[in-house]
């Protein structure tokens, strides 16, 4: 099948799918309306790049970044109808890998990776002009980067510096993401090295980022108080199964922190969550998926008293999203509200009527499991709770061949 039959045919199994304009040029995505079981709505951004993201502004409007399936500059869809509509904004020509976004009181960021490095792009006008430079030379960093944004307005960027596995360092701008000079190392060799870094979280206590650790072992928080200087590390979980499912993630809830990852039991992936009010110590962890169900890429979101956890889930029996007989698994996203130190309350939702992902999820490096790597899914996918109270979703449906980015939003 060719790309377009491909695109046409996971097209025609959305309804309401919106138009794509001419690379570059704004368009509209349009509301899909929901089958008779879609729990959530669902809007159709179009042709899918991998780990869309989702962030809400100050403002209040909707935000979501995401590779170019291309291989042109990130594209930001912006919505003021709470994710019924979006606009499309081109944020430059440059090829892109790995891109996040972080909003601030009138400002628009963005990172992506690429070829010596990341760059940040800042918007001043809502996504309809941007302006692009490279990093410093002495902060020229590498996959996986996450940006972040404190009530002071200062602007942080966290990766690994390319070719360079033993550290993970941060950059903070004082002048709305036009300039960063190096700060600390969130982990490094001689400081609870680590694996893969997760997101990058500004709070009331600091700013604080999760990450694997103690060599796939363990789930580790990183946390500085003095705007990236200097940083202080603990242990949320360590497990002799191995919590190197790719990335914990982390958000702030009105008690704290709250850390979600996902580690086997009884030969099933499931998603556990742990949390803290100081960053410092860990409440016992509390599984979140059902046991009937293989479950990973755990995402938190939360806002005042209300918590969420989303993640990816299928019924096949998998201690690995690449183990044997992965290729048999259709996955679905899933979300469980939480209550701030991640107990469940009630069962978990799904957030679509049918699959959004065949066949294994691959990390960057896994066992394979008989099936060739199906990377379209990528390694996450992010969600928030919007100024309403209501659960936003970002993700890649795909059919195996093709992808399309969709925002799912609790009705």
């Amino acid at each position: 099948m060719t790309r377009g039959a491909a695109l046409l045919a996971l097209a025609l199994l959305l309804s309401g799918c919106a138009s794509v304009g001419p690379s570059g040029s704004p368009t509209r995505a349009t509301q899909a309306t929901p089958g008779a079981s879609a729990p959530f709505l669902a809007t159709d951004l179009g042709p899918g790049g991998p780990e869309p993201v989702v962030r809400l502004t100050p403002e209040g409007a909707l935000a979501v970044a995401a590779q170019d399936p291309e291989g042109g500059g990130p594209r930001v869809w912006i919505s003021h109808d709470q994710g019924a509509t979006f606009a499309l904004s081109r944020v430059n020509a440059q090829g892109a890998g790995e891109v996040d976004l972080a909003a601030a009181s009138g400002a628009l960021f963005v990172t992506q990776l690429g070829t010596s490095g990341n760059v940040v792009s800042v918007s001043k006008d809502g996504g309809q002009s941007w302006q692009t430079s490279p990093l410093g030379p002495q902060s020229q960093y590498f996959d996986r980067e996450w940006l972040g944004v404190d009530d002071a307005g200062h602007v942080y960027i966290v990766s690994r510096p390319r070719g360079d596995n033993t550290a993970s360092q941060v950059s903070r701008s004082d002048d709305n993401g036009l300039t960063f000079l190096p700060q600390g190392d969130p982990w490094d060799a001689a400081h609870e090295p680590g694996l893969t870094n997760g997101n990058l979280v500004p709070w009331s206590g600091g700013l604080s980022m999760p990450y694997v650790c103690r060599d796939g072992a363990g789930v580790c928080v990183a946390t500085s108080k003095d705007k990236g200087v200097t940083w202080t590390r603990s242990l949320a979980r360590e497990s002799a199964a191995g919590v190197a499912h790719v990335y914990a993630s982390l958000a702030a809830t009105s008690s704290g922190l709250l850390v979600a990852w996902s580690e086997p039991v009884d030969g099933r992936l499931a998603v556990f969550a742990s949390s803290s009010a100081d960053g410092a110590s860990w409440s016992a962890p509390v599984r979140v998926s059902g046991k009937g169900e293989s479950a990973l890429e755990p995402w938190p979101a939360a806002r005042g008293g209300t918590a969420w956890i989303a993640y990816l889930s299928t019924d096949v029996p998998l201690d690995a999203g690449d183990a044997s007989g992965a290729a048999n698994a259709r996955w679905t996203p899933m979300a469980a509200r939480v209550d701030a130190h991640g107990a469940p309350q009630g069962a978990p939702r799904a957030l679509t009527s049918g699959p959004v992902h065949p066949g294994p999820v691959s990390p960057p490096v896994g066992r394979g499991g008989g099936a060739a790597p199906n990377r379209l899914f990528g390694d996450f996918f992010t969600a928030i709770v919007d100024s309403r109270g209501k659960l936003v979703v970002a993700l890649e449906k795909d059919d195996g061949t093709a992808s399309r980015d969709l925002v799912l939003r609790e009705p």
